[in-house]
């Protein structure tokens, strides 16, 4: 554990003894690393009868070393301090030290763990390392590159330490290494597709007009018709669910991923009560289990223009739906009197318009990368990593180390040096960070 200064108030190991405590450990040590020499006193004086080269606990002190800045054995001294210090060893039975020598060397091996501990904290941080869940990864990716695109398929299901979240139950397989490639590759396609794509586009789903909905205005209700009324300037729903209003039919399906702004002009008809408008969004022929966006409530005869911004992915469109309808006065229902004369309540959609996609924060090199120069102004591996390590320090969220920066520009000049392009080596960068 990293976190020395904690582990050494803490008792975790009063109740193991030393034939326990080293059970799992089997090392096969040679000594270049002597203990503090007060340390190397207790150990004479208490530890060698049971902790020797006939050692059954598979822990010998002659052969130990004391090797701090290696975890396997900072944890083995951290162990050893938790069991003196709590008095656990040496054994009741046991000879015991002299509780001078014992304090003397508890106090440095304390002062040596903690040391090492810092340090190591000042070099890695006090978090242990541990892989991100498929989740977080995804929100990881999608906060990089200011996308929406779903990249959990690509990464391997479920989690070799169950629910934990602890760096030591986890481990990072060759399937993870290709589902994080895989992951990354479609987030930059996704991201480069964006910015070349241009400006967000705006499209007015004109429901007036459309001859897709025209279709249906003299169409029976058994056929699937006949439950609209087009007005100069709005068409009337009378329905609350039906698969005309699906806008991918009449002007919008999203082409990218993204976020997307909505706004509609609507109003209550014929309402003698609050009557509402339901927004959905589906995929293909998915229209039977749509994703639910938002409600907006109308009062009689009000006119209400809505706005409100999704996250659409590719090839996804907008459902609405309209909820709350009472049927006429006389309780004749719309299918007894046809979509012309009916006169119970409705919904009026005067406008429907979608703009986007959206991206705020998008990396700089995401733009540079769209453009058709961009081999043009890279012909070295300084020039690529220039424009990289903003991307680089964005993506490890924190600053650069050398450890960082030499690989990335020796696997730059390597690329280079085969021939490949500026484009292409640095694509392949990103895909690596």
């Amino acid at each position: 554990m990293n976190d020395c200064d904690k582990r050494l108030n803490a008792r975790g190991w009063v109740s193991l003894g030393f034939a326990l405590l080293f059970s799992g450990v089997s090392l096969v040590l040679h000594a270049s690393s002597a203990p503090p020499q007060v340390l190397q006193e207790l150990i004479a004086s208490s530890c060698l009868d049971c902790h020797d080269e006939n050692t059954e606990t598979r822990l010998d002190f002659n052969l130990t070393e004391f090797q701090l800045e290696d975890t396997e054995y900072f944890r083995l001294w951290e162990r050893v301090y938790d069991q003196v210090a709590s008095g656990a060893m040496p054994p009741k039975k046991k000879y015991q030290p002299d509780s001078a020598v014992k304090k003397r060397a508890l106090e440095s091996l304390e002062s040596a763990l903690k040391a090492q501990s810092r340090m190591h904290q000042a070099r890695f941080g006090r978090a242990g390392l541990r892989r991100l869940s498929n989740l977080e990864f995804e929100n990881a990716i999608h906060d990089l590159f200011s996308i929406t695109t779903p990249v959990q398929d690509f990464l391997p299901k479920g989690n070799q330490a169950g629910l934990t979240g602890e760096g030591g139950g986890q481990q990072i397989s060759p399937a993870h290494i290709r589902g994080y490639l895989a992951a990354a590759e479609r987030a930059i396609s996704s991201a480069l597709d964006l910015e070349r794509d241009g400006l967000p586009r705006k499209v007015t789903v004109d429901y007036v007009h459309s001859p897709y909905m025209k279709i249906w205005y003299d169409r029976g209700y058994a056929d699937g018709g006949d439950n609209t009324k087009p007005l100069e300037d709005a068409v009337v729903a009378f329905k609350r669910t039906d698969f005309i209003w699906r806008t991918d039919r009449n002007g919008f399906k999203a082409g990218l991923p993204g976020r997307y702004r909505v706004i509609a002009e609507i109003q209550a008809y014929q309402a003698r009560s609050t009557v509402s408008f339901l927004l959905y969004k589906a995929h293909g022929g998915d229209q039977s289990r749509p994703t639910f966006l938002q409600a907006f409530d109308l009062e009689p005869n009000q006119v209400r223009t809505i706005e409100l911004t999704v996250e659409l992915d590719r090839d996804e469109y907008l459902l609405p739906s309209f909820a709350n309808l009472l049927p006429q006065a006389d309780g004749r229902s719309l299918f007894q009197t046809g979509a012309r004369e009916y006169s119970g309540e409705g919904i009026a959609v005067k406008t429907l318009s979608v703009e986007g996609p959206f991206r705020d924060g998008k990396p700089r090199l995401i733009t540079d990368l769209a453009h058709e120069n961009f081999d043009a102004g890279m012909r070295k591996a300084p020039d690529i990593l220039r424009v990289l390590k903003p991307f680089m320090a964005e993506a490890l969220r924190r600053p650069l180390k050398p450890s960082d920066l030499n690989p990335m520009r020796q696997m730059l000049e390597e690329q280079l040096k085969r021939g490949k392009s500026a484009t292409e080596v640095t694509l392949n960068a990103m895909r690596h960070v």
